[in-house]
């Protein structure tokens, strides 16, 4: 079974620069579902196609002792099926159409 975030919407090309796209889970409660593949009507701006996607708090340690204190963060927890990988794809969309990228990247942060 293939999947496409583009299927009946028009479709605008851009770059990184002119669309740029970044996922905060700040706006989530603890253990909330952000999106999973069973159920893809939760959240517009990422669409998980294998396994789940949920907020997890996370308690920030400073760099080094004595400077700043400790802050709490949200941020994203993959919860994958058995044998299996987890896949999600970023999506954005303009007034135009869906956005499909022409470059970019990836970055973590674990």
């Amino acid at each position: 079974m293939s999947f496409s975030t583009y299927s009946g919407r028009p479709v605008v090309t851009c770059t990184a620069a002119q669309a740029p796209w970044q996922e905060t889970f700040e706006g989530y409660a603890d253990g909330e579902l952000v999106q999973s593949s069973v159920g893809r009507n939760l959240a517009t701006h990422v669409a998980v196609t294998s396994g789940a996607l949920y907020a997890k708090q996370v308690v920030g340690k400073p760099a080094r002792v004595g400077l700043g204190t400790v802050r709490t963060y949200i941020r994203g927890q993959v919860m994958k099926p058995a044998n299996a990988g987890f896949r999600a794809v970023a999506v954005k969309d303009l007034p135009a159409g869906r956005v499909a990228w022409t470059d970019g990247g990836s970055r973590f942060r674990f």
